[in-house]
Protein backbone atom coordinates (compact mmCIF):
# COMPACT_ATOMS: atom_id res chain seq x y z
CA UNK A 1 0.00 0.00 0.00
CA UNK A 2 2.95 2.16 0.69
CA UNK A 3 4.43 1.98 -2.40
CA UNK A 4 1.30 2.66 -4.22
CA UNK A 5 0.82 5.58 -2.57
CA UNK A 6 4.35 6.20 -3.41
CA UNK A 7 3.63 5.74 -6.62
CA UNK A 8 0.78 7.83 -6.66
CA UNK A 9 2.69 10.54 -5.00
CA UNK A 10 5.39 10.24 -7.51
CA UNK A 11 2.67 10.25 -10.37
CA UNK A 12 1.38 13.79 -9.45
CA UNK A 13 4.03 15.24 -8.83
CA UNK A 14 5.09 14.48 -12.45
CA UNK A 15 1.49 15.54 -13.78
CA UNK A 16 1.77 19.18 -11.94
CA UNK A 17 5.31 19.28 -13.26
CA UNK A 18 3.82 18.60 -16.77
CA UNK A 19 1.03 21.12 -16.05
CA UNK A 20 3.09 23.57 -14.54
CA UNK A 21 5.46 23.22 -17.90
CA UNK A 22 2.37 23.60 -20.16
CA UNK A 23 1.11 26.50 -18.43
CA UNK A 24 4.91 28.01 -18.66
CA UNK A 25 4.71 27.06 -22.63
CA UNK A 26 1.40 28.23 -23.08
CA UNK A 27 2.27 31.62 -21.34
CA UNK A 28 5.40 31.74 -23.43
CA UNK A 29 3.33 31.17 -26.28
CA UNK A 30 0.89 33.78 -25.59
CA UNK A 31 3.38 36.37 -25.00
CA UNK A 32 4.94 35.32 -28.21
CA UNK A 33 1.89 35.78 -29.87
CA UNK A 34 1.49 39.20 -28.39
CA UNK A 35 4.43 40.55 -29.35
CA UNK A 36 3.62 39.24 -32.76
CA UNK A 37 0.63 40.63 -32.61
CA UNK A 38 2.52 44.33 -31.50
CA UNK A 39 4.64 43.73 -34.50
CA UNK A 40 2.34 43.58 -36.62
CA UNK A 41 0.19 46.49 -35.85
CA UNK A 42 3.70 48.42 -35.78
CA UNK A 43 3.94 47.02 -39.28
CA UNK A 44 0.20 47.48 -40.21
CA UNK A 45 1.25 51.51 -38.94
CA UNK A 46 3.92 51.93 -41.05
CA UNK A 47 2.62 50.33 -44.23
CA UNK A 48 -0.59 52.54 -43.29
CA UNK A 49 1.82 55.78 -43.54
CA UNK A 50 3.61 54.83 -46.14
CA UNK A 51 0.41 54.41 -48.43
CA UNK A 52 -0.60 57.17 -46.95
CA UNK A 53 2.81 59.26 -48.12
CA UNK A 54 2.25 57.44 -51.54
CA UNK A 55 -0.93 58.97 -51.85
CA UNK A 56 -0.14 62.47 -50.52
CA UNK A 57 2.74 62.48 -53.33
CA UNK A 58 0.61 61.10 -55.92
CA UNK A 59 -1.99 63.58 -55.30
CA UNK A 60 1.17 66.15 -54.89
CA UNK A 61 2.04 64.80 -58.58
CA UNK A 62 -0.95 65.45 -60.11
CA UNK A 63 -1.13 68.97 -58.56
CA UNK A 64 2.25 69.90 -60.06
CA UNK A 65 1.07 68.26 -63.09
CA UNK A 66 -1.89 70.55 -63.09
CA UNK A 67 -0.12 73.37 -62.58
CA UNK A 68 2.52 72.79 -65.33
CA UNK A 69 -0.14 72.04 -67.73
CA UNK A 70 -1.81 75.40 -66.89
CA UNK A 71 1.69 77.08 -67.09
CA UNK A 72 2.50 75.64 -70.45
CA UNK A 73 -1.62 76.73 -71.96
CA UNK A 74 -0.22 80.13 -70.04
CA UNK A 75 2.93 79.94 -71.95
CA UNK A 76 1.41 78.88 -75.34
CA UNK A 77 -1.19 82.10 -74.83
CA UNK A 78 1.67 84.47 -74.50
CA UNK A 79 3.67 82.97 -76.84
CA UNK A 80 0.62 83.80 -79.56
CA UNK A 81 0.04 86.91 -78.15
CA UNK A 82 4.18 88.04 -78.88
CA UNK A 83 3.70 86.41 -82.17
CA UNK A 84 0.29 88.63 -83.02
CA UNK A 85 2.67 91.72 -81.40
CA UNK A 86 5.65 91.15 -83.36
CA UNK A 87 3.71 90.65 -86.25
CA UNK A 88 1.72 93.87 -85.88
CA UNK A 89 5.43 95.62 -84.43
CA UNK A 90 6.93 94.65 -88.06
CA UNK A 91 3.70 96.22 -89.73
CA UNK A 92 3.86 99.17 -87.88
CA UNK A 93 8.15 99.04 -89.30
CA UNK A 94 6.98 98.20 -92.83
CA UNK A 95 4.41 101.29 -92.97
CA UNK A 96 6.81 104.00 -91.24
CA UNK A 97 9.85 102.43 -93.74
CA UNK A 98 7.35 102.89 -96.47
CA UNK A 99 6.79 106.76 -95.27
CA UNK A 100 10.77 107.21 -94.45
CA UNK A 101 11.71 106.27 -98.37
CA UNK A 102 8.31 108.23 -99.68
CA UNK A 103 10.26 110.89 -98.08
CA UNK A 104 14.22 110.13 -98.85
CA UNK A 105 13.49 107.86 -102.04
CA UNK A 106 16.86 106.46 -102.81
CA UNK A 107 17.24 105.99 -106.82
CA UNK A 108 20.02 104.02 -108.62
CA UNK A 109 20.61 105.68 -112.42
CA UNK A 110 21.44 103.67 -115.37
CA UNK A 111 24.81 105.03 -115.37
CA UNK A 112 25.15 103.34 -111.50
CA UNK A 113 24.80 106.29 -109.70
CA UNK A 114 22.34 106.56 -106.38
CA UNK A 115 20.47 109.47 -105.39
CA UNK A 116 19.11 110.70 -101.91
CA UNK A 117 15.48 112.83 -102.90
CA UNK A 118 17.23 113.36 -106.38
CA UNK A 119 20.44 114.56 -105.30
CA UNK A 120 23.39 111.90 -106.01
CA UNK A 121 25.72 111.65 -103.48
CA UNK A 122 29.52 111.48 -104.59
CA UNK A 123 32.05 110.69 -101.97
CA UNK A 124 35.02 109.90 -104.19
CA UNK A 125 36.45 113.42 -104.26
CA UNK A 126 38.23 115.89 -102.23
CA UNK A 127 36.05 118.93 -102.99
CA UNK A 128 33.05 118.87 -101.87
CA UNK A 129 30.29 121.13 -101.86
CA UNK A 130 26.53 122.16 -100.51
CA UNK A 131 25.31 119.75 -102.58
CA UNK A 132 27.01 116.75 -101.24
CA UNK A 133 26.30 118.43 -97.70
CA UNK A 134 22.62 118.37 -98.47
CA UNK A 135 22.65 114.51 -99.45
CA UNK A 136 24.73 113.85 -96.05
CA UNK A 137 21.91 115.81 -94.32
CA UNK A 138 19.82 113.43 -95.79
CA UNK A 139 21.88 110.48 -95.27
CA UNK A 140 22.04 111.52 -91.45
CA UNK A 141 18.09 111.61 -90.61
CA UNK A 142 17.56 108.71 -92.54
CA UNK A 143 19.93 106.60 -90.43
CA UNK A 144 18.82 108.48 -87.38
CA UNK A 145 15.05 107.34 -88.12
CA UNK A 146 15.63 103.97 -89.64
CA UNK A 147 17.55 103.25 -85.93
CA UNK A 148 14.65 104.33 -84.22
CA UNK A 149 12.44 102.51 -86.08
CA UNK A 150 14.39 99.21 -85.56
CA UNK A 151 14.95 99.79 -82.31
CA UNK A 152 18.95 99.60 -82.62
CA UNK A 153 20.99 101.69 -80.83
CA UNK A 154 23.81 102.31 -83.29
CA UNK A 155 27.55 103.25 -82.20
CA UNK A 156 27.70 107.07 -82.53
CA UNK A 157 25.10 109.85 -81.78
CA UNK A 158 24.05 111.62 -85.09
CA UNK A 159 23.16 115.60 -84.66
CA UNK A 160 20.61 115.94 -87.45
CA UNK A 161 21.00 119.24 -88.93
CA UNK A 162 20.16 119.48 -92.67
CA UNK A 163 23.53 120.64 -94.42
CA UNK A 164 25.62 120.94 -91.34
CA UNK A 165 24.54 117.89 -89.67
CA UNK A 166 27.53 115.84 -87.13
CA UNK A 167 28.09 112.82 -85.95
CA UNK A 168 29.78 112.09 -82.63
CA UNK A 169 32.18 109.30 -80.70
CA UNK A 170 32.79 109.14 -77.42
CA UNK A 171 36.32 107.45 -76.03
CA UNK A 172 37.04 105.66 -72.81
CA UNK A 173 37.03 108.60 -70.94
CA UNK A 174 33.31 109.27 -71.40
CA UNK A 175 34.47 112.36 -73.85
CA UNK A 176 32.20 113.51 -76.70
CA UNK A 177 34.37 114.09 -79.89
CA UNK A 178 31.94 115.32 -83.18
CA UNK A 179 32.61 115.47 -86.33
CA UNK A 180 31.07 117.52 -89.04
CA UNK A 181 29.39 115.50 -91.95
CA UNK A 182 29.77 118.90 -94.26
CA UNK A 183 33.06 119.84 -95.60
CA UNK A 184 33.23 123.59 -95.76
CA UNK A 185 35.45 126.69 -94.47
CA UNK A 186 37.18 125.95 -91.25
CA UNK A 187 36.51 122.14 -91.39
CA UNK A 188 39.31 119.68 -91.33
CA UNK A 189 38.74 117.31 -94.52
CA UNK A 190 40.35 114.50 -92.23
CA UNK A 191 37.72 115.43 -89.65
CA UNK A 192 35.27 115.08 -92.38
CA UNK A 193 36.45 111.82 -93.77
CA UNK A 194 36.41 110.26 -90.18
CA UNK A 195 33.02 111.58 -89.72
CA UNK A 196 31.95 109.39 -92.96
CA UNK A 197 33.71 106.74 -91.31
CA UNK A 198 31.60 106.41 -88.35
CA UNK A 199 27.93 107.37 -90.09
CA UNK A 200 29.62 104.10 -92.23
CA UNK A 201 29.65 102.27 -89.13
CA UNK A 202 26.26 102.96 -88.06
CA UNK A 203 24.97 101.47 -90.85
CA UNK A 204 26.69 98.64 -90.98
CA UNK A 205 25.45 98.16 -87.45
CA UNK A 206 21.87 97.94 -88.69
CA UNK A 207 22.41 96.23 -91.54
CA UNK A 208 23.64 93.35 -89.15
CA UNK A 209 21.01 93.91 -86.52
CA UNK A 210 18.84 92.82 -89.85
CA UNK A 211 20.91 90.10 -90.59
CA UNK A 212 21.94 91.89 -94.21
CA UNK A 213 25.49 91.42 -95.27
CA UNK A 214 25.95 94.84 -96.55
CA UNK A 215 30.03 93.15 -97.50
CA UNK A 216 31.92 96.41 -96.42
CA UNK A 217 29.82 98.56 -99.74
CA UNK A 218 31.28 101.64 -99.26
CA UNK A 219 28.05 103.25 -101.29
CA UNK A 220 26.05 104.67 -98.07
CA UNK A 221 23.16 104.99 -100.47
CA UNK A 222 23.41 101.34 -101.75
CA UNK A 223 23.39 100.36 -98.29
CA UNK A 224 20.30 102.32 -97.21
CA UNK A 225 18.60 101.37 -100.34
CA UNK A 226 19.04 97.57 -99.31
CA UNK A 227 17.98 98.33 -96.34
CA UNK A 228 14.33 99.90 -97.15
CA UNK A 229 14.03 96.60 -100.09
CA UNK A 230 15.04 94.15 -97.21
CA UNK A 231 12.14 95.82 -94.68
CA UNK A 232 9.43 96.88 -97.36
CA UNK A 233 9.79 94.65 -100.10
CA UNK A 234 10.98 91.65 -98.04
CA UNK A 235 14.03 90.25 -100.16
Amino acid sequence: ILNGMREMKIAGDEEDANNERQQQRIKSLQDLIREEELALQRERKQLDDAIQSITDKAEHIRTLRTQNQQIQDEIRKLERTIQRLDLATEAQRIRLFRELRSVYPITLSTDRRYSIRGIELVLEKTVYDDTTAAALGYVCHTVFLMSKYLNVHVRHRIHCQASRSAIAQTDNNNNHNVYPLFYARGVELHEFQYGLFLLDQNIHVLCQARGIRDNNNPNLLARLKRLYEHLIDGY
